[in-house]
């Protein structure tokens, strides 16, 4: 199985819409491939748009919603804090290289540069004047 298929599986019953009386959804697999499209290749909503044939604003949606599942329902799998044996293990190692106690890990956070979204666009303009969405990083030793 392909990693985008193991991704739309377990993405799947989080990014899903009904069809209604006015309008058939976009299904799971369109949604997942507009969001990989997005965040791989760097394409634009719009490119996007007219590549799959969606709405523009579905696109941006498909790339807010999957993202919202993958850190909601995900995270567990790829993220795993230290257990409390670990965790004080970490803390006399800390404590040794920087003579500062109680620390079991540390956690430092980058911008990456990234287009103006299509909504709310003034929440990602950061301090240095550009776009960019915060993302950190842990490292236990």
């Amino acid at each position: 199985m392909s990693s985008s298929g193991f991704i739309r599986l377990r993405l799947e019953p989080y990014i899903t819409k009904q069809d209604t009386r006015w309008r058939r959804a976009v299904p799971s697999r369109i949604r997942l491939i507009a969001y990989l499209l997005y965040i791989t290749q760097g394409l634009t909503y719009r490119q996007i748009s007219h590549l799959l044939g969606i709405g523009i604003m579905t696109v941006c949606k498909c790339v807010h919603q999957c993202t919202y599942a993958i850190c909601r329902h995900m995270f567990s799998t790829y993220i795993r804090l230290p257990t409390p044996l670990e965790a004080h293990a970490n803390m006399e190692k800390w404590r040794q290289s920087s003579n500062i106690p109680g620390i079991y890990g540390a956690i430092d956070g980058t911008h990456i540069n990234i287009r103006k979204p299509c909504t709310d666009g003034r929440h990602y303009f950061n301090r240095k004047s550009y776009y960019s969405i915060n993302v950190q990083g842990s490292a236990y030793k």
